[in-house]
């Protein structure tokens, strides 16, 4: 086995709390019949000690005995910090193909699109509410459930190719938390909306939590 690693990175700020800088990074590794390439970019762009501003990229292809030419890109985009003394807030993007994998092994993890925002106020010392929405589309082929001890010990770490998915799924949620002396008391409404395009009758509804 052959591996060949590194990593570059440019520092544009070191201050505690407030860290910022460009990077890269590349990995290879050949086992003869199977070789994996993996290379990225990432930053964190930090505005005081208040907000940063995270981004990633990714691109990786294998090519393995079992399974052929598999490649796929993965990115990342999220911004959190506060805009005031008492509102506090996060957005974020995320997309990953179904070809991307991140470990040398082959990869059947279904390809993903996620994106949502998170907010959290602080009305006084004691209290606190927090909303959410979170929104993902899952496309792509899943890897085969191991439901049994010889099925785990025949596949051992390679993932096996199953079903289609074809999905989207929307959580919304509103919280509060109340500080009680030295305890906390919190109380969360969770709803989500799950719609199928495979199998809307069987698959698709929507739930709600307390």
């Amino acid at each position: 086995t052959n591996i060949y690693a590194g990593r570059l990175q440019y520092n544009l700020d070191r201050t505690l709390n407030r860290e910022s800088w460009l990077g890269a990074t590349y990995l290879r590794e050949n086992q003869g019949n199977r070789s994996f390439e993996l290379y990225g970019a990432d930053a964190q762009i930090s505005f005081g000690e208040d907000a940063q501003l995270i981004a990633e990229f990714a691109h990786s292809a294998s090519d393995f005995d079992l399974s052929g030419p598999i490649s796929g890109s993965a990115y990342r985009l999220e911004l959190e910090g506060s805009a005031t003394d008492w509102l506090a807030g996060r957005i974020y993007f995320s997309h990953t193909d179904a070809g991307f994998t991140n470990a040398a092994t082959t990869s059947f993890v279904p390809g993903q699109t996620r994106y949502g925002a998170e907010l959290i106020a602080t009305l006084s010392e004691t209290t606190t509410i927090r909303a959410r929405y979170d929104h993902e589309d899952n496309v792509g082929t899943a890897p085969r459930p191991l439901l049994t001890l010889s099925e785990l010990l025949e596949t051992g770490v390679v993932a096996t190719p199953g079903s289609r998915v074809d999905n989207s799924l929307d959580t919304f949620s509103l919280g509060i938390v109340q500080q009680l002396g030295n305890s906390n008391l919190e109380f969360d409404w969770i709803h989500r909306e799950r719609v199928d395009r495979i199998s809307p009758s069987g698959l698709s509804g929507s739930s709600d939590q307390l």
